[in-house]
């Protein structure tokens, strides 16, 4: 339903996020995707849950069955308390070396015809080959949008995505990073949630509880 009352007021994509709480990205955005026509899935995943391998496979097969509709929003991470629940026990620095090694992997399948091979600190490919390519009316790979407001994240998304995806904050903090972003051939985008109450003092009311929690 909400897919539907999206693409019906014009909304071109919906960003689908990852955590314990909610089902796998991936496969809601499949599902959904069958039921609509032409809104965009932005699907969030965690690198290191998965190898690079396999995930461009589950892309790729994705962009098959939905058009190609589908971009992906790269986390590095969480809660330490979350990623150990997922069986990950790597510190931010390199959950960030680790993410970029798993792009850079993602982008030589979506780049290269033949195989693929690499050797890093985290993952090794040998002689790396998949037959179902990614599928898109404009586009040989989907869009990376990278997640976090730290350096590392910045960082990540100058050498291997399209748009950093941060935390909103004040235009004058947001200025020279937008300024930078695009001096780098990328966007910025920003994350943000609007709280809605009949009264503007309720809603400042409901904002002010939200940062207590």
């Amino acid at each position: 339903k909400f897919s539907h009352c999206a693409e019906e007021v014009g909304i071109e994509s919906v960003l689908m996020s990852f955590s314990r709480y909610e089902p796998d990205t991936l496969v809601i955005a499949a599902a959904l995707g069958q039921a609509t026509k032409k809104l965009k899935f932005i699907v969030a995943y965690r690198t290191g849950f998965m190898q690079p391998t396999t995930f461009v496979q589950q892309v790729n097969t994705l962009s098959g069955l939905i058009d190609g509709r589908v971009a992906l929003n790269i986390v590095a991470g969480s809660s330490a308390a979350e990623q150990r629940g997922y069986g990950d026990y790597l510190d931010h620095d390199e959950r960030y070396a680790r993410a970029d090694e798993f792009l850079e992997i993602c982008h030589e399948f979506w780049r290269n015809n033949d195989e693929v091979a690499f050797e890093g600190r985290y993952f090794k490919v040998e002689s790396g080959q998949l037959s179902t390519p990614f599928l898109a009316p404009d586009r040989g790979a989907p869009e990376i949008y990278v997640s976090g407001h730290s350096e590392q994240a910045e960082q990540l998304a100058r050498r291997q995505g399209d748009c950093w995806l941060r935390l909103v904050d004040t235009p004058e903090r947001l200025a020279p990073l937008v300024a930078r972003s695009r001096e780098h051939g990328i966007e910025l985008c920003l994350r943000l949630c609007v709280i809605c109450r009949p009264t503007r003092a309720e809603a400042i009311a409901a904002a002010h509880a939200r940062s207590e929690e």
